[in-house]
């Protein structure tokens, strides 16, 4: 691959999902459509079963069972992870030994939580920006056939991944819920973080 084609911008066809570079992507309205899905695309036009030009919006439900398998990957992978930061923080002193003062087992109570709670949250960060920022979707997003795009269909940028992540993981929980449920009676099933952070979940199958 050349420099320049290397260094040309990427956008995902909003039929398939798969990502190209925009000169290998016919452009309609403000969609993006590879080759491989132009044909049918535009037949689907002509029947009418697309009357406007837009991206292929996952469900609330599909979107449900991602997060869920998200959740099992993140639990699994901070049980191993947490295990080893937990035997490295060195012996537990028990009470019943006669070797730890109240103050003290407060202070390893303190030291392996306080870890845990780091720990968590690097390995949450690294596992959503990452994924979001390389490939479009984590790897419950990728079972389901969803990606995160932007509003035009495109990639989004490390910064935009990251402020996705915080806002689904700590901006979302203070809304006990809402700002997912508002996905049920939005037309482009949009979440809180998904208005704020100017992402869409696209459906690539």
């Amino acid at each position: 691959m050349s420099e320049t084609s290397a260094t040309q911008p990427q956008a995902y066809c909003t039929q398939c999902g798969r990502q190209f570079s925009v000169d290998d992507l016919m452009l309609f309205g403000q969609s993006y459509v590879c080759a491989d899905c132009k044909t049918s695309f535009l037949q689907r036009v002509r029947e009418g079963a697309i009357t406007t030009p837009g991206l292929r919006y996952a469900s609330f439900g599909i979107r449900f069972v991602a997060i869920l398998i998200d959740a099992v990957v993140l639990f699994i992978a901070s049980l191993v992870v947490n295990l080893i930061f937990s035997v490295g923080a060195g012996p537990f002193p028990f009470p019943s030994s006669g070797n730890a003062s109240p103050a003290e087992l407060g202070a390893v109570f303190a030291r392996v939580f306080g870890l845990s709670f780091f720990v968590n949250l690097g390995l949450g960060f690294a596992y959503y920006v990452f994924l979001l920022t390389a490939c479009g979707a984590t790897l419950g997003k990728m079972a389901v056939g969803v990606k995160i795009v932007t509003p035009e269909g495109g990639p989004l940028s490390f910064g935009r991944s990251t402020a996705r992540y915080f806002c689904a993981n700590f901006l979302e929980p203070l809304t006990l819920g809402i700002g997912y449920l508002i996905a049920l009676f939005d037309d482009q099933n949009r979440t809180l973080h998904d208005r704020i952070c100017g992402t869409r979940a696209i459906a690539t199958r």
